[in-house]
């Protein structure tokens, strides 16, 4: 009886350290999927930063969606506010990630390139160069 007892309290603990074990050795979500949300997630500008001081955006630029989706597709979509009456509402394309660097074509060339600083499932901080600065990008997801 006493074997059993201390067999059956053996296995318990054991189940329970594998359990904790594997419940702390989760890895977070991998950047692509924190980017696409899985199948589709949109992303708004909320603000700019250049030289560490905010910069303004354009109202025409404000209200864009940028949409990356699962199998490396990418949609800006211009909003209610377009900057010329020609732009087309919607340019598509497609991303690629490598490592923590994001890279936007349309066709054979690159449209955007920026590098990701920090990435959740609501919020995304990226740079690139511009004019030979450095401008910090957050987005918000929609």
């Amino acid at each position: 009886m006493m074997k059993n007892l201390f067999k059956s309290s053996l296995l318990l603990v054991s189940l329970m350290a594998l359990f904790t074990a594997c419940e702390n050795s989760a890895d977070p979500a991998p950047q692509s999927q924190l980017l696409s949300g899985g199948s589709s997630r949109t992303w708004k500008v909320v603000s700019i930063r250049k030289d560490g001081s905010d910069r303004f955006q354009s109202s025409c630029e404000a209200d864009n969606l940028y949409t990356f989706y699962a199998g490396s597709t990418f949609e800006l979509d211009e909003g209610g506010k377009k900057c010329r009456p020609t732009d087309p509402q919607k340019q598509l394309g497609t991303w690629s990630l490598i490592n923590s660097a994001i890279t936007i074509k349309q066709g054979n060339r690159s449209f955007m390139q920026m590098e990701i600083r920090s990435l959740n499932s609501s919020r995304m901080v990226v740079t690139n160069e511009l004019g030979g600065e450095t401008v910090e990008t957050t987005f918000q997801a929609q």
